[in-house]
Parts: C-alpha cells; structure tokens; sequence
C-alpha cells in the first residue's frame, strides 16, 4: 500500500525512527511482525523493498514506528525522506511473538537495533516484561531512553565500554537476571541468539528468538531466507518466522554456515 511518512528523525547518532500512516489491518498487526518498505522514486536501485520490525504500534495516531540503522543504501535513501513523502509499505508479515505466559516472568533481550520488534512486545504487556539493552556504546541504546518513559518499561542496560548502565553486553546482564522457568524473547546479532539459545539449555528456561535474515519477497515465495530447522528442513524465516522457539532451529547447521 502507499502510506505517508508522518515523521523521520535521528534518535541516536545513526539510528532513525520512522513513523509512517497506518491502515486498520496494519495496526492489528502482532508484536515481532515485520513489513517490507521501499520509497518512491527509488528506481531500480535498490530493486527490492527492505523488511523493518514494527518498533510501535501508533494507534492514536493511526500509525506505526519503525526503527532502522542507516548502514546500506536502501536505509540511507531511507533516512533522505522527509515528512509527506509517499512510501511503498507491505504487512504486516512474519508470525510475531506468542503471548507472554501469565504467572512466569519474561525478560526481553535485545542486541543494539535488535530491540526493534521487542518495544512492541514490551507495550502489548503494559511494562510488566523486563528489557534487557546491549550495545557496544552509550549510542547504540540510547535511543531506548524515550520509551522507557513514554511505556514505564523497566530496563537493565549494558554496554560493551561501559559508557552506560553496566560493563558488558546483553547476555552477560541476562545471565545475572535469568531464572530456571523465565520466558526470553531475543533480538539481535547471531552470536548473541546461539548464546541465548545455549543458556537456555543450561538455565533451564523457555526461549524465543526473532531471526534477522535478508529477503526478497518477504511472503515465503522466493525462499531467498531459508534457515536450517531442527527437523532438517528449511524454514522460510519470513513466513515460518521471524519468531522461533529456539529448539526449531539447527543451530550447529547455522553455526557451519556463518
């Protein structure tokens, strides 16, 4: 569908958050869902749209939230559009987060921009999820400052030079909060999901991961981003994804391969 960007502003030193107008449909849209963005005018290059996580869902404002870190040409294009520029948007996609179990406690963890499809599932639960915030400096999670207090979310940061919150990273602040019987639901760079997936092996405790691939159709068509599943089948992180139970995936074959 077309939509119009409302606003499109730098958060953080390289990060930008995009708001664009919403349909009905794409606001019943489930936390962890993706779309698929290209701009107008873009010509063929980039050819193909780009998937973003929905970072908010915007209801009072009849929009959603997307956050992007302007790394390659499609998102750099992306952070040259103004408000009022028209916008080519498809979704929402993917299967998204299940809901949180009631009664256990779920700690949301998240790696740099990782934390996009996270703030959504932070919202949905009013702020009773914990966050987890990585990032290798103070602007790498900065941008999380906002929402903390828009959404009352509590929040355990950590930075890998310690220019805020405490030393380290994400996992090593997750493994002195997590519990055998937590729910985790995790975003971020490879390296960080085969650990989540470790410890919860050894911990003891139920894990969920949103698997960031890159795509052509986003639609499950093109097969262009397949991961290895445990059954040793293919799954199509767009359609079968981008939420996995951490067991549904083979995670030595996705070790062999990166």
């Amino acid at each position: 569908m077309k939509a119009k960007i409302l606003s499109n502003r730098e958060a953080a030193p390289g990060y930008f958050r995009l708001a664009v107008s919403a349909t009905e449909a794409l606001l019943r849209g489930r936390p962890g869902q993706f779309v698929m963005v290209r701009g107008e005018g873009w010509e063929t290059d980039p050819l193909l749209r780009r998937p973003f996580s929905i970072y908010r869902f915007r209801k009072g404002m009849e929009a959603v939230e997307i956050l992007y870190r302007a790394v390659g040409r499609g998102t750099r294009l992306l952070s040259q559009m103004k408000a009022g520029d028209a916008i080519d948007i498809l979704g929402p996609l993917g299967n998204g987060f299940p809901d949180l179990p009631e009664g256990r406690r779920s700690l949301l963890v998240a790696g740099g921009a990782g934390v996009a499809p996270l703030i959504s599932v932070a919202e949905a639960k009013g702020g009773s999820a914990r966050l987890i915030m990585g990032g290798k400096t103070k602007d790498d999670i900065s941008y999380v400052f906002e929402d903390e207090r828009e959404l009352g979310i509590d929040v355990t940061y950590a930075t890998e030079d310690g220019s805020f919150g405490k030393m380290g990273t994400s996992i090593s602040a997750m493994k002195e909060e997590a519990s055998p019987g937590d729910t985790v639901f995790a975003c971020g760079p490879l390296k960080m999901l085969r650990e989540v997936e470790r410890l919860s092996r050894e911990m003891g405790f139920t894990s969920y991961v949103s698997y960031e691939e890159r795509m052509g159709c986003g639609t499950g068509l093109c097969f262009g981003c397949v991961v290895m599943g445990a059954g040793g089948e293919y799954q199509r992180v767009c359609k079968d994804g981008p939420v996995f139970d951490v067991n549904e995936l083979s995670w030595k074959d996705i070790e062999d391969i990166d």
